[in-house]
């Protein structure tokens, strides 16, 4: 089988919801996986080209085979960087940093100044997102991003998460406050609760406080996050 047919045999035998598979699909799907796996390196372009899918499961999936291909992966991963746009950079670095690049993602850095409001705000968040248990305060210029994403209530990549709910996950990690009333816990989906196991995600995926609460208490969760971010900068 050539490597797109491989993909298509392998998802095609994924059980999703509402999807009836027979022996011979899943064996199809197997042999498909292994011919992406056994691909190496050629296998990485097929697979990224599916990371712009609007289904978050194809995502996930084909995320997850770049990292069992492993180390013949990396090459082709650092080929692909600035060539897909900075969603898919993301997704790029995350898969890097996994596989032993420690800097991988410094490369988003200058993505929290892209004109486009949802590039910033994952970059922002797959940042904060390295650095939830960090001793290291988060930078200045990525609270600035996290802030802003709180106003920002798309879903992040397909999930049913919001980028503003995780926004606020990640600066209630990152400055051990509860912005919320009354107090709680949120929690990271695919970080301490795992409804989505390991491999980490680039992205987290938090529970929403934030874009189902009231008008309200919206402005009032906004306003104490800005209150400690200015008690923090003095």
């Amino acid at each position: 089988m050539r490597l797109n047919e491989c993909l298509a045999a392998y998802l095609a035998s994924l059980p999703l919801p509402g999807r009836e598979l027979t022996s011979a699909a899943m064996e199809k799907g197997q042999r498909g996986k292994r011919c992406l796996v056994s691909a190496g390196s050629a296998s990485v372009p097929v697979l990224l080209d599916r990371l712009s899918d609007p289904d978050f499961a194809i995502k996930d999936v084909c995320y997850d085979l770049i990292l069992e291909i492993g180390e013949p992966a990396k090459d082709a991963l650092y080929g692909e960087l600035g060539r897909r746009g900075p969603i898919v950079d993301i997704w790029i670095t995350a898969m890097l940093r996994h596989l032993g690049d420690e800097r991988a993602m410094d490369r988003l850095w200058s993505y929290l100044q892209d004109p486009v409001d949802y590039v910033r705000h994952l970059s922002a968040l797959a940042l904060a997102f390295q650095l939830l248990d960090s001793p290291t305060p988060p930078a200045e210029e990525l609270l600035v991003v996290l802030v802003e994403a709180l106003e920002d209530e798309q879903t992040i990549e397909g999930t049913p998460f919001t980028v503003a709910g995780s926004a606020l996950a990640c600066l209630t990690r990152l400055s051990g406050e509860s912005f919320i009333s009354p107090p709680r816990e949120i929690q990271f989906y695919n970080y301490e609760h795992f409804v989505y196991p390991p491999p980490l995600h680039p992205f987290p995926f938090a529970a929403d406080y934030l874009s189902k609460a009231e008008e309200e208490e919206k402005r009032n969760i906004r306003k104490r996050v800005q209150a400690w971010i200015a008690k923090s900068q003095r």
